[in-house]
């Protein structure tokens, strides 16, 4: 399955605590896991940062390491590669691993969807 079924299946779980069918307003032809607008937080809520702004005071209530704690949650949730504050929160470059995430969140969206996607 790869490394990124996990996160991805963590941040699917996450965004269902938002809608029950966030999925159905995620279009696969624009999704662009690398866009701050066209990944998955980028076309749910407006923005990257919009969405994480969503979730990240709620869950990383009480955390130590601020940066430690921001690495760990969109890392861990399939929503980036590596945090990068001074990137405007986006990972550069490394696009063999965007894809391979970009794959993982296709797969978790078609599933949702009731396409038996396979990887």
């Amino acid at each position: 399955m790869g490394k990124f079924a996990d996160r991805v299946a963590a941040g699917a779980r996450l965004l269902d605590e938002y809608s029950e069918r966030w999925w159905e307003d995620v279009d696969l032809d624009r999704l662009d896991l690398s866009s701050c607008t066209q990944c998955v937080m980028g076309q749910l809520f407006g923005e990257y940062g919009d969405g994480l702004d969503h979730f990240y005071s709620e869950h990383l209530e009480g955390f130590d390491g601020v940066e430690d704690a921001f690495e760990d949650f969109v890392v861990g949730h399939g929503f980036d590669l590596a945090s990068s504050v001074t990137s405007l929160y986006r990972s550069p470059g490394r696009p063999n691993e965007w894809a391979e995430l970009r794959l993982h969140w296709v797969y978790e969206i078609e599933f949702r969807r009731g396409h038996r996607a396979h990887l």
